[in-house]
């Protein structure tokens, strides 16, 4: 275990390569590791977590679908789902 990760902020959390890992690859040899550490340093639960967000929220800008191919996602949807009864909804 990085030893410096108990004094880590959320920001430092969120620049960290294997943090990284965990959150957007879903690695599993980081899932275990960083549960163990959130189970073992609870009072980094919060630190954590607010590092998830941010770097969530970096990966949705850097893959942010473009507007005209959202459209062409919903027509799709859209399309496909003319021809169901109306009973399929009201269930």
């Amino acid at each position: 275990m990085n030893l410096n990760y108990e004094r880590y902020l959320a920001e430092e959390f969120a620049e960290d390569e294997k943090f990284w890992l965990w959150v957007i690859e879903d690695d599993a040899a980081q899932d275990a590791f960083w549960r163990q550490y959130i189970a073992q340093n609870t009072e980094k639960a919060k630190e954590v977590e607010q590092a998830k967000e941010m770097v969530l929220q970096i990966n949705a800008a850097n893959h942010r679908l473009a507007d005209k191919k959202v459209n062409l996602l919903w027509e799709k949807i859209q399309s496909s789902t003319e021809g169901l009864d109306a009973t399929v909804y009201t269930k």
